[in-house]
């Protein structure tokens, strides 16, 4: 037999003793003799059997008295009484008693006790399998790193896990038996929107998220039916999806990026294609006007025309020109900020004033439009800085509009300032970033900075606006270039955006760009 089961026989006959330890010795039974209630004591006392064969009759102490001693000390041993005066009354008294599996009389039928051996110890071995089963099960259960309980349909706690008993500061033997609703969310009774809950009227899984201290949890109730469909326990699993939930946004952020990305595109190249088909007839009208003021010019030299209709011509004459010259610059704007235009890694040296009075030419009559004055203090000494002229126009006319939604409805100030300096370790060392604008850096920083007066920015979003197309704005809104694209534009300059915000009172966003050559 596997793992030898362990058996005394006690008995005074010590004949029929030592005949019974020789055929179990046979049978593969470790097997010791006891002739006393006190010599089986003294054996129990350094080892334990898994059955005993008892005379009901000993010199020392009663069978039944002997039994309730050893039990004392080995309560999992088995009993076999032995008796060669049967009575019915001992009979009944002695399988009455705790762990007695037998009543044997004298002669002792050995067919009978080999039957009875190989049954306890056919359980012993199923009961060992259990508990080893159970026992994998418990380092299973207790690795998993979910918090999971099984429940009654009762919502009575029947088991948990370690990560649950983790989660809930407390121990097996406290959370054991209490009601989940009264444990966890300190109710009386069962919470109607808890997937529990529900899954005890449906007998179908049921999940939800539930969102606690910025973390997301995702709640599964899983039925335990019979085979009559009823229910008879549940599984309750709570899963921590907060990464999950970020990563869903992340790439839902990164979808975002790419459609802005491509909007960008075909924006780009309808105001190419557009601003190169107003173009022609922009020429055309320019050469007439140029044409026309000369034969004005012509015909008042030659009196054909009076003087006061010289005038008047030469008035109206001046006013289309003008007109014409302001939509040309324009187009030369939207052609600056088309990809079309030029490369992209094309390179020019360009002063920052030039390419912010032409961003402005496109936004600033909506600006007047709503009610926004703007307010210029441009530095006349700066010098000419090698850029990206298209890029940098996009980053213009970004945070321009940005300012622009920050004062809707009511409007307000946009101040623009563009300065030279010296010292590359000045303006915003709290926000700077140190990978820009070197410190050792002996060249001027041109800076270029966007005051509004708009609701201001808090702190929270301010953390944040810099993140792939992070915005506060309703979908749709909004030029499609983000602050993330705008910085890592000033980035590959070699240059940094910095951010001051107070709430309620303004924005103010300053880039700043080395002098890399005049």
């Amino acid at each position: 037999m596997e793992n030898r089961f362990s058996i005394l026989v006690v008995d005074d006959d010590t004949g029929l003793a030592e005949n019974l330890k020789d055929i179990l010795e046979l049978k593969g039974c470790s097997t010791d003799v006891a002739a006393s209630g006190k010599d089986a004591l003294s054996l129990f006392s350094s080892k334990i059997y898994d059955l005993a064969l008892v005379d009901i009759k000993l010199p020392d102490i009663k069978g039944l008295e002997l039994v309730e001693e050893i039990t004392k000390v080995s309560p999992l041993t088995e009993y076999i009484i032995i008796t060669g005066y049967a009575s019915i009354e001992s009979a009944v008294r002695a399988v009455k008693e705790k762990n007695i599996i037998a009543y044997e009389t004298k002669p002792v039928d050995i067919e009978g006790v080999l039957s009875l051996i190989k049954q306890v110890d056919s359980r012993r071995q199923a009961e060992k399998a259990l508990k080893q089963a159970y026992r994998n099960w418990q380092v299973t259960f207790d690795a998993i790193k979910d918090y999971v309980m099984l429940l009654s349909p009762e919502h009575e706690i029947l088991e948990i896990n370690e990560a649950g008993i983790q989660a809930l500061q407390s121990n097996r033997k406290d959370i054991i038996g209490k009601k989940c609703y009264r444990l966890v969310h300190n109710q009386e009774f069962p919470i109607k929107e808890c997937p529990c809950t529900r899954m005890v009227g449906s007998k179908k899984i049921e999940v939800s998220e539930y969102s606690e201290r910025g973390r997301v949890y995702e709640l599964t109730a899983w039925p335990i039916l019979d085979e009559n469909n009823e229910l008879k326990a549940f599984a309750h699993i709570v899963k921590d999806i907060t990464e999950r939930k970020e990563m869903e946004k992340e790439n839902e952020k990164m979808q975002n990026q790419l459609l802005q990305a491509q909007k960008m595109e075909a924006i780009g190249t309808l105001v190419g294609g557009v601003a190169h088909e107003i173009n022609n007839p922009l020429t055309a009208i320019s050469m007439n006007i140029a044409l026309l003021a000369d034969i004005v010019h012509r015909q008042s030299r030659e009196h054909v025309l009076s003087a006061p209709v010289y005038e008047q011509a030469m008035k109206k004459i001046n006013v289309i020109e003008g007109e014409t010259n302001k939509t040309s610059g324009i187009v030369k704007s939207l052609l600056m900020l088309s990809r079309k235009s030029r490369g992209e890694k094309e390179l020019t040296q360009v002063n920052m004033n030039n390419i912010l009075n032409a961003t402005l030419s496109i936004a600033e009559n909506q600006l007047g439009l709503d009610n926004i004055h703007i307010v210029k203090e441009l530095g006349t000494d700066l010098p000419d800085v090698t850029v990206n002229e298209n890029q940098i126009g996009q980053v213009f006319l970004n945070l321009i509009n940005n300012a622009h939604d920050a004062m809707l409805p009511v409007g307000g100030t946009l101040t623009i300032k563009t300065r030279c300096h010296s010292d590359p370790a000045t303006a915003g060392e709290e926000s700077r970033d140190p990978s820009a604008v070197p410190q050792d850096d002996k060249s001027g920083i041109i800076e270029i900075s966007f005051s509004d007066t708009g609701y201001g920015i808090s702190q929270e979003d301010l953390n944040k606006i810099f993140d792939p197309f992070f915005t506060t704005k309703e979908p749709g809104k909004g030029t499609g270039l983000g602050l993330s694209v705008s910085q890592n534009i000033i980035k590959n300059h070699k240059g940094e955006i910095l951010v001051e915000s107070k709430p309620g009172i303004g924005t103010t966003f300053t880039v700043r760009l080395p002098e890399t050559a005049r």
